[in-house]
């Protein structure tokens, strides 16, 4: 950009003159005690670019009247660091370049200058981004021609450009993102804050951000997000059905549960609402269930407590039902934890984000891993899985399948992890912990497949540990 200054460039000006811009981008100016040493012992090397505008103040006269006066103050555009740093150095005047622009200039100054030496961090850089939409906007330009304008200023690319600007729309709490700043948060991991509807399910997440166990978290809550809305959609059904809703805090001794919906995707998904009992008249939500709800049938209360032993085949009955459905709440709810490993352990592939030293080392590793693991030919479905493509049938991969399959891999060592892991990796049916009834077991070969992935870079989640282990609150809470 190129700034309208005024015939003597370079002016002397007090420093209580001199404000910071409050569209200043960069937030943070960091650690000023070096500067500020420097500064101390050579004075101000390099001038700050300013603007200046006029203040009109009430000043008091004798008599005890008042005037207004009007006084010329300065605005920083570039130099806010160094602004900060002379104050705590005891200047009282800094050399100034005072150049004429209009708002908008000014915001794209700031945000240029800063880029160049790196300073802005995502959502400071989508702020100012934001800022010179609004503003451009305002003086009739289009979005395209603005994120155009902002591309040729910044280099960024306007995919990029656009990304930081969304992340603007998520209003993460400034001391938040810091900290997962801190952590090693980037753009990416931010923007997936975007599939998360509630605002306490998204700071959830954020505090996992740079974290082993983000990726986990982030899937976690988007599968309790589904089931929330597959369940206010059932209770939305039921209600249409005619059915009336009870508290969970009512005595429901004195119904009878003539349905129990799980909350879980395979009960939501399965459940046929024909199945609904006739004399169903009320539905309760709790924790872990919805419940279909009839009048406790007294009559028959009566005739089972004359007969001890119907009464007593009946109690176990229902017993029997009762740890039948917990039973299948708990493997449906492992079920969805090896659903959840598996996409994780899949996308860590498909990601490409291996950490071993070299070319060499990565092959030498895989090769290895082979004749360790080496089942006989690779898993045509999970290899379609990770290149993205279906195959023509379940029993037998084409051969034109194929040679797309390896055509459309980026290199070779690419491949060669394919071709590997589709041997060693298996359906999250088959590599689980739990038995039929929901116990866990020690699975051998899946611990032997976290090993591997962690060797070349894989971030096991704390939840996958527990699973792994048998420390999951699956196993011992339910």
């Amino acid at each position: 950009m190129s700034l309208q200054v005024r015939e003597n460039p370079i002016q002397m000006i007090r420093i209580e003159k001199i404000h910071p811009h409050p569209d200043n981008p960069r937030k943070d100016l960091g650690d000023l005690t070096e500067l500020a040493d420097s500064i101390r012992q050579n004075g101000i090397r390099q001038n700050l670019t300013v603007i200046t505008y006029l203040i009109e103040e009430t000043v008091p006269e004798m008599g005890g009247k008042t005037k207004k006066e009007r006084s010329r103050e300065y605005m920083v555009i570039i130099g806010h660091r160094r602004l900060a740093a002379a104050k705590i150095a005891g200047l009282t005047e800094l050399p100034c370049i005072v150049a004429e622009m209009d708002r908008a200039e000014q915001i794209e100054c700031m945000i240029e200058e800063n880029m160049q030496r790196k300073d802005l961090t995502d959502y400071e850089q989508g702020e100012g981004f934001q800022l010179m939409l609004d503003l451009g906007a305002a003086r009739g330009e289009t979005r395209k021609d603005i994120i155009s304008r902002i591309h040729e200023k910044t280099g960024l690319s306007e995919a990029t450009i656009r990304k930081r600007v969304r992340l603007i729309d998520l209003e993460i709490p400034r001391e938040k993102l810091i900290d997962a700043d801190e952590r090693g948060g980037n753009l990416d991991d931010y923007l997936e804050l975007e599939k998360i509807r509630k605002p306490e399910n998204r700071d959830k997440v954020l505090d996992n951000i740079g974290t082993d166990n983000f990726r986990n978290e982030l899937a976690k809550v988007i599968q309790s997000e589904k089931l929330d809305k597959m369940r206010d959609d059932m209770v939305a059904k039921l209600r249409d059905l005619g059915l009336s809703e009870i508290s969970a805090d009512d005595d429901l001794e004195n119904y009878d549960a003539v349905n129990d919906i799980w909350h879980n995707t395979w009960n939501y998904e399965n459940f046929d609402y024909e199945d609904i009992d006739d004399e169903a008249k009320y539905f309760c939500v709790t924790a872990k269930q919805v419940l279909i709800l009839a009048d406790a049938d007294e009559d028959k209360d009566k005739d089972e407590a004359k007969d001890e032993h119907d009464a007593d085949k009946a109690a176990k009955e229902a017993a029997a039902k009762q740890t039948e459905a917990a039973r299948a709440a708990k493997t449906a709810s492992l079920r969805e934890i090896a659903a959840r490993a598996y996409k994780l352990r899949m996308d860590f592939i498909k990601s490409g984000k291996i950490t071993l030293k070299s070319k060499f080392g990565i092959i030498e590793k895989m090769a290895a891993e082979v004749l360790i693991f080496a089942r006989g030919v690779y898993k045509e479905e999970i290899l379609c899985e990770l290149l993205d493509i279906a195959p023509a049938d379940k029993d037998k991969l084409p051969q034109e399948t194929r040679n797309h399959a390896i055509t459309s891999s980026k290199n070779s060592t690419e491949l060669l992890l394919y071709a590997v892991y589709t041997r060693i990796e298996n359906t999250p049916a088959q590599h689980s912990c739990h038995n039929f009834n929901g116990d866990h077991y020690v699975n051998q070969s899946l611990s032997q497949l976290y090993d591997f992935l962690c060797d070349i870079g894989y971030r096991m989640s704390d939840d996958e540990k527990a699973w792994l282990d048998g420390t999951h609150e699956v196993f011992t809470s339910l």
